[in-house]
């Protein structure tokens, strides 16, 4: 099998923790099966973690800070690693829409509500191409193409969309654009699998729940 491709230590927190546990470990001359006895873990687990496949859990984070020492009780509770997965929890994940887009894929039940613009699941070519065109993506097909892929699990999830009159008014591109993605939406709509909410803006409706929250 070939080697897994280094992990670069800038796209995430979780890189640098699965990059700085294994140039520990070699540091100290341990093999991951050394490494696994330490954490309570087999050595393909050592493995997974080390590559970015899985991540070091806090149990994890405690045995190896108590066994290498990497804090002071004195100066503060914890150690180095335990300290690392807590800040990296908190953190921003750059690879945060390939995992939504993982966990997307493989649901049975989806319940999206967009307050202000049509959702990803049910826009047009046309609609996410003039979305993206005023973000400023220089080459938005690949995003475009990328979108009309993940609608695949309309096919077979079910799926509830709550939808803001704001989101389906917002004038997108150009007219024809938007009578287009009206009726994809109508036509979504009309699936078994597939319920569309929309929320109207009037002063009866107010400020509702996912204006506030």
């Amino acid at each position: 099998m070939p080697p897994n491709p280094p992990l670069d230590p800038k796209a995430s927190l979780w890189n640098l923790i699965a990059v700085y546990l294994r140039l520990q470990r070699e540091h100290r001359g341990l093999s991951g099966e050394s490494l696994g006895r330490i954490i309570g873990a087999s050595k393909a687990t050592v493995s997974k973690i080390e590559n970015g496949k899985d991540r070091l859990n806090i149990g994890h984070a405690k045995l190896l800070d108590a066994a290498w020492e990497t804090g002071n009780p004195e100066l503060l509770e914890g150690g180095l690693f335990e300290w690392l997965i807590f800040f990296a929890s908190l953190g921003h994940r750059p690879q945060w829409g390939q995992e939504y887009a993982r966990f997307e894929q493989a649901s049975r039940i989806i319940r999206i509500f967009e307050p202000s613009r049509m959702t990803g699941l049910l826009q047009t070519p046309d609609y996410a191409r003039a979305l993206l065109a005023k973000a400023g993506v220089a080459d938005p097909e690949p995003v475009v193409a990328e979108r009309m892929e993940r609608k695949a699990v309309l096919d077979r999830a079910f799926v509830t969309v709550t939808l803001s009159e704001a989101a389906l008014r917002w004038p997108v591109g150009s007219p024809a654009i938007m009578r287009e993605q009206l009726a994809h939406v109508l036509e979504l709509a009309e699936r078994p699998n597939i319920v569309v909410h929309a929320i109207p803006a009037t002063f009866d409706t107010g400020a509702y729940l996912g204006l506030v929250l």
